[in-house]
């Protein structure tokens, strides 16, 4: 028996196709099938299937949307080529290529996801010729031009939002009017609520983090009423009701900088043959022209095109609401043709791709351009039960803003009613602690408890700090996804402070950072020697007496033996490579000099080797004549690159457990319980003595360490534990090296006085 649903008469009135609408549908209720029986239902009164155009977000949707489709005609074969279900992406691909020249593009260029590299290398180019704007950023920023260079390119990433206002730049008194304005809407919020509040209200009663003062109390009457605290706290973080002229003549120069950058970023575009997403949109608007200037391909689409549907339209951007606009500008009331917007502002991603949710809820209550669109609400939740949607219609409510407000994008929540039954038990269960360790006791106990797989979603990567440790350490398996970023993992800043050292023998930091690394671990004590240098030489603890590291490695006799072997070894390995450092390839030397010094032995597991592969296959492809923009490498390995994801090893009767992906847009991992086996192994705790140095080992060849990893590192820095996050291939002619056992790992100190294919498990220094 098939249960009704409570909104059915507003899903039938969706299926009007002669009118046209905005569908709110929450997350469960059944959007794409809705767009799925529209588009079906448009299918019968149009004369051509290319006058339906459906334009979905994601390639993944609109496949799924097509499949349906088609599954629901009974001529799919002959009719599936002449649908037109695209991404929007697509859409706009398509429009620049049938205009390259309106669109500006000339050869069609290929789509970039992640164009941050581009952006940087734009904003870049600004600051290679000084003029008086640049040269009065540079002075606000204390001369750091790689900041500048930053902050210009994050203003190239969003450009979408301001290029259209740049014809001329905004003046001092637009800009003020601005900060008046949301003042004025923060201050009328808390009015609202209590008509006295003032700035020097919130001020009196707030601590700096936002809870009210203790000494002098809060009043009563302040504190009962609900969310005014958090509105008073708004107040307190207003922005300034107008700029010092300090501030001005900064934000000036950004101002006078910024079509600059898009010129060099339009430059670089054409060079590489690539581009945005942005680009393309706005050359598509390009190639349409304007609602009174329409060009040929405008009146051409005008005619070939009656009906549109948007899916996911709350992650609609500006240029995208503009292309739209455009698109539908020549439509009249009552010309048959129609648009359907489908989307949920409470799930829209803020800020993704420049996505904008208050565009929804102004094409809800004021249409879109010059079609009318009536307002549908559903409301049945189809995929959740009943415990969990009596859940949510009891808890978001409090979370969400009470109050829709299209100036901020903030949305309201709208109740759901069930469709499925509840189910036995709990639906949902709340656990509530601040102390981190304890939290990652009962996360682990739940996991254990729960059957099948299980995932665990975090606000951020910080919040995994304490659980992922307690996870390997009870033997859970997991899989985690997108977590360290691959600049965390201590083998990839040895790499890192390996290349700076390599590029230039003056980095200080670099050379004495690889003299502590694990290959060399040279003690404090010692490192403190060395480079303060002699004191006959002029040398102290505060001052380095003005040589260079690299030249203070020649004489080491004031070190400790054990110091000199180590630097002498380090010396022997980094000479030749710093006296050919302009000649052959950054990466082989690195690689080379990383291999030479026995950086293989001296990981944790076999994923650290994997990070290791993935910073060097960065490093080449970013290297160009010998060197590399270090800034870009930085950047790649703290914001966009993560490490390998981690498994923590399974027993034999397990190994056939998988724990299965996370699906979700937040931080995530998924685990399944099985117990990590205990394992011996009776040569790492011999005793017998080391081999003389230069001399090799007498141990079996299989158990040398010339590709095992080794111990953990011996500087007593704490190495990161958490998981690791998105896997890149691995070069096939540098398979990844063979990780060692638990019992091999528990050493925190390793001989390094030869080199690693000298040495076995049994030879490290205790």
């Amino acid at each position: 028996m098939v249960k009704e649903m409570r909104d059915a008469a507003l899903r039938d009135r969706a299926l009007d196709v002669r009118r046209s609408f905005t569908v709110q549908a929450p997350a469960g209720s059944g959007k794409t099938d809705l767009l799925v029986r529209r588009f079906l239902k448009l299918l019968k009164s149009v004369q051509k299937p290319e006058e339906i155009l459906a334009i979905t977000f994601t390639k993944k949707a609109a496949a799924e949307m097509r499949k349906r489709i088609l599954k629901e005609l009974p001529n799919s074969g002959e009719i599936a080529h002449r649908l037109r279900i695209q991404t929007i992406d697509a859409f706009c691909t398509a429009l620049t290529r049938q205009l390259p020249v309106l669109a500006r593009f000339g050869a069609q260029p290929e789509i970039v996801e992640d164009a941050r590299e581009l952006y940087f290398e734009a904003a870049s180019r600004v600051f290679q010729q000084f003029n008086p704007a640049s040269e009065k950023l540079l002075a606000h920023l204390d001369n750091d031009i790689p900041k500048a260079t930053r902050l210009l390119a994050d203003r190239l990433k969003d450009r979408d939002r301001w290029l259209r206002k740049t014809g001329e730049a905004p003046t001092r008194a637009e800009l003020e009017a601005t900060l008046a304005s949301e003042r004025n809407r923060l201050l009328a919020r808390a009015k609202a609520l209590y008509p006295r509040a003032t700035e020097a209200l919130a001020r009196g009663y707030l601590t700096t983090k936002g809870e009210w003062t203790k000494r002098p109390a809060a009043p009563k009457e302040l504190v009962s009423i609900p969310g005014l605290r958090e509105a008073l706290f708004a107040l307190c973080n207003m922005p300034p009701a107008e700029y010092d002229d300090r501030q001005w003549e900064a934000l000036e120069a950004i101002l006078a900088l910024l079509k600059p950058a898009v010129a060099h970023l339009k430059v670089l575009f054409g060079e590489r043959g690539q581009a945005d997403f942005t680009e393309f949109a706005h050359g598509a608007l390009a190639a349409l022209g304007s609602v009174d200037d329409p060009s040929d391909l405008l009146l051409s689409l005008d005619q070939k095109i009656s009906h549109v549907l948007v899916d996911e339209f709350q992650d609609t951007s500006l240029s995208q609401f503009e292309l739209l606009t455009q698109l539908t500008s020549g439509w009249q009331q009552g010309d048959g043709r129609t648009l359907f917007l489908v989307g949920d502002p409470m799930q829209s991603i803020y800020r993704f791709r420049e996505a904008e949710v208050s565009l929804f809820l102004r094409a809800k209550h004021s249409g879109l351009g010059s079609v009318k669109l009536e307002p549908i609400e559903l409301s049945t939740n189809r995929r959740s039960q009943e415990g969990l949607v009596k859940w949510f219609n009891e808890s978001f409510p409090r979370v969400l803003p009470a109050q829709e407000d299209q100036t901020s994008g903030a949305v309201p929540y709208l109740p759901a009613s069930p469709h499925e039954s509840a189910l036995p038990g709990a639906a949902v269960t709340w656990h509530c602690g601040y102390d981190r360790e304890e939290e990652a006791k009962k996360v682990v106990a739940i996991v254990r408890e729960a059957s099948g797989s299980k995932a665990i979603l975090v606000r951020n990567r910080a919040h995994l700090d304490e659980i992922v440790p307690a996870l390997k350490e009870a033997g859970v398996r997991f899989r985690a996804l997108d977590i360290e970023q691959l600049g965390e993992k201590q083998v990839v800043q040895d790499l890192y402070a390996l290349t700076r050292a390599l590029l230039h023998l003056g980095d200080r930091i670099a050379w004495l950072a690889c003299l502590r690394a694990p290959w060399c671990g040279l003690t404090l004590a010692d490192l403190l020697l060395l480079s303060s240098g002699r004191r006959e030489e002029g040398g102290s603890e505060y001052t380095s007496g003005g040589a260079l590291i690299f030249d203070k490695m020649r004489d080491v006799t004031h070190l400790s033996t054990d110091g000199q072997k180590r630097v002498d070894r380090v010396r022997s390995v980094l000479a030749p490579l710093a006296k050919n450092r302009l000649r052959g390839s950054l990466r082989e030397r690195v690689e080379g000099a990383w291999l030479a010094l026995g950086g293989p032995a001296c990981v944790e597991s076999e994923t650290d080797l994997e990070d290791a592969e993935i910073f060097l296959d960065e490093l080449e492809r970013l290297e160009e004549a010998g060197e590399v923009d270090l800034a870009a490498l930085e950047d790649k390995i703290d914001r966009r690159l993560y490490a390998q994801r981690s498994f923590p090893q399974a027993s034999s009767s397990h190994r056939s457990t998988k724990p299965a992906p996370a699906k979700t847009r937040h931080t995530s991992m998924s685990a399944s319980s099985t117990r990590k086996p205990t394992t011996s192994n009776p040569a790492a705790s011999s005793t017998s003595p080391p081999p003389a140095p230069g001399s090799a080992c007498t141990c079996s060849p299989a158990r040398r360490l010339a590709k095992n990893s080794g111990p953990r590192n011996p500087r007593g820095a704490r190495s990161s534990r958490r998981s690791g996050g998105k896997r890149a291939s691995t070069s096939a002619k540098r398979p990844p090296m063979r990780s060692p056992s638990r019992s091999a790992r528990r050493s925190t100190t390793y001989c390094v006085a030869f080199r690693p294919a000298s040495l076995c498990r049994r030879h490290r220094l205790r």
